[in-house]
């Protein structure tokens, strides 16, 4: 008998889950798994032998064709946490029709050996097309016949009978069941109804009616096993605040449950939003008091001993008050100098103000905690030399306060910088080129000279390698200064070049105002802190805040109040010494004071 060569088909096209799996091909014994593995080729004809077994690519199929010319069975292995399985038996389609053919010889044998050889024949169709354990479409015996195993691998006909379903009780195998013994199984009598949907039965069973549901209601339960009807508002969503049970709440009532603000953006940085100390408005530069006074009016003050909200209902939104007399508004602690801001016009309630108090404590917790990654304020902050140890990066719409007497935010070395932080001083400055320059100066021409600093000890120069940004200070007076002040010349370069040798340090251009720099008695350089930079954005607006002073209160720069202090000048000429009554803060001499001569031995500061 010829059989034909032919391609297997199975694992021929892409099957992800036969990815890389090992694929072994056994000759068929009586239809099932040899142990021998069968000859595949490469080729339709020829003998080039293919590989066997035969490992799948990254898509689950032959990595080329693959040849076969006798019946087989696939075992797959190597799927990780997929068992190792078998296919059917595999023909060429070529060899069913020599079989088919053989048949038709067989039919008209005359000898018995060409009996013999039919045999054979129908042997090798027996082995080939049915194998062992094969079920046939005969076995099914009479209408309504299934075929049911009640012992593994002896499948017996059954009749279902009408009227019965097929199941099995809790004794004997699975069955024809009459109803009798199925409503037993389900537990029912005979003929049992559930008809009857009166309130009284439906409560009774611990269900609802449909009519508990009017239009665009859910039922919710504040309390076990009593579902109530919660109408859904246009605009509402369905939960729970910190108090309460289950209710409709409206969109402001969502954005306090979320704990955001109307029109909140996605932001990339961590929030800023110290609880009770901040306002969540920004301030500007044109919002006054509540009392209806611009920033240089009669202040709006606040006594919060007796814990009332402020008188001022008719003020304006973003417009503040200052706290005179320390005490509590909503149980919120306020201090003498915290502010107070209406978050809308004609304020009447406590919830209609926020505190604005000193947050410098938290907000250097914010940033050291985000290590140098963004911080987003968004409203109003009061700081008081807020001095963080990490860099200073920000970002939102915001106004940064300070009161008199005190910086909003600066920077000092940390551990890491302190050993450089001593000013180095220099023994001259001049005009001069480094190693390697080529530079621009400020209008974009290329140099041949840049500032450069001798360094008074050779050895400082190594305190300012290449690429460090550097300040450089003078005791030379500014020349926008009329020589009696003590504005002095200062100026900041990046280092393009250094001489160790002779510790002379270059600047990247020739820097403003050299000359000067250059004939001063006195120059210094100073490293500046590159680790610790302060980014701010657009959208920062920074301030200065109404301040307590003794028992007047004015806003910072102009400090306009009610009453002028006094204090009285000595000396003569270009060089006076000012002496401020005892109590007076000193630095009102520097804060913005207002200085009036009343005669050429007393004069006024206003506050």
């Amino acid at each position: 008998m010829t059989v034909s060569r032919s391609v297997v088909t199975d694992f021929s096209t892409a099957n992800p889950l036969y990815v890389n799996a090992t694929v072994t091909f056994y000759t068929v014994v009586n239809g099932n798994k040899s142990n021998v593995k069968v000859t595949l080729y490469k080729n339709l004809t020829g003998d080039e032998v293919a590989a066997n077994p035969q490992i799948l690519d990254s898509q689950g199929k032959f990595k080329s064709p693959v040849y076969f010319q006798e019946p087989m069975i696939a075992e797959i292995s190597g799927l990780g946490n997929v068992p190792t399985h078998q296919t059917g038996v595999i023909n060429t389609p070529g060899n069913e029709a020599a079989v088919f053919a053989t048949i038709a010889e067989a039919a008209a044998v005359q000898t018995a050996a060409d009996v013999a050889e039919a045999q054979a024949i129908l042997d090798a169709i027996n082995e080939i097309i049915v194998p062992d354990g094969a079920v046939f479409k005969s076995d099914y015996i009479g209408g309504n016949s299934i075929l049911l195993a009640s012992t593994s691998l002896t499948p017996e006909p059954l009749i279902i009978a009408p009227s019965t379903l097929l199941g099995r009780s809790d004794t004997g195998d699975a069955a024809a069941l009459t109803a009798a013994q199925v409503r037993t199984l389900l537990n029912v009598e005979d003929g049992a109804t559930n008809d009857v949907v009166d309130t009284a039965s439906v409560e009774l069973a611990g269900a609802v009616m449909v009519t508990d549901y009017n239009a665009n209601t859910v039922l919710a339960a504040t309390l076990d096993n009593s579902p109530a009807p919660v109408t859904m508002g246009t605009e509402t969503l369905l939960g729970r605040k910190s108090t309460g049970g289950i209710a409709a709440l409206t969109a402001a009532e969502v954005r306090d449950v979320l704990n955001v603000a109307e029109g909140a953006t996605a932001s990339p940085g961590t929030q800023f939003a110290p609880t009770n100390k901040y306002s969540p408005l920004k301030m500007y530069e044109d919002d006054g008091y509540a009392n209806g006074q611009p920033e240089n009016g009669t202040p709006a003050t606040h006594d919060a001993s007796a814990g009332a909200v402020p008188s001022y209902t008719t003020a304006k939104k973003r417009s503040i008050c200052v706290v005179t007399v320390a005490g509590t508004l909503a149980d919120i602690a306020l201090d003498v100098g915290d502010l107070l801001m209406a978050l809308q016009d004609n304020p009447t309630t406590a919830d209609h103000w926020a505190v604005i108090s000193d947050c410098t404590s938290e907000f250097e917790d914010a940033i050291e905690a985000a290590n140098g990654d963004l911080v987003e304020l968004n409203g109003t902050y009061l700081l008081k030399n807020a001095n963080p140890d990490d860099a200073i990066n920000l970002i939102g719409e915001y106004t940064i306060l300070n009161q008199c007497g005190y910086s909003a935010i600066y920077q000092t070395a940390n551990n890491t910088r302190a050993a450089l932080q001593t000013p180095r001083q220099c023994a001259s400055a001049g005009l001069g080129v480094g190693q390697g320059l080529d530079v621009d100066d400020e209008n974009g021409t290329k140099l041949q000279q840049v500032t450069y600093f001798q360094m008074s000890t050779v050895a400082h120069a190594a305190d300012f390698p290449v690429g460090k940004k550097v300040e450089v200070f003078t005791d030379a007076i500014h020349p926008s200064e009329d020589g009696s002040s003590k504005g002095y010349i200062s100026n900041a370069f990046i280092v393009v070049s250094v001489d160790y040798l002779t510790g002379v340090v270059y600047a990247d251009r020739v820097i403003k105002y050299h000359n000067q720099i250059a004939n001063a008695s006195n120059i210094y350089l100073i490293p500046l802190h590159e680790d610790r930079p302060i980014k701010i954005r657009d959208g920062a607006l920074f301030m200065g805040a109404p301040t307590v002073i003794g028992g007047e209160v004015g806003w910072y720069l102009t400090l306009d109040g009610s009453n002028a202090l006094t204090a009285t000048i000595s000396g003569s000429g270009s060089t006076r010494t000012l002496s401020i009554p005892a109590g007076v803060p000193s630095y009102l001499i520097s804060q913005g004071v207002r200085i009036t001569l009343d005669s050429d031995s007393t004069w006024t500061g206003v506050i």
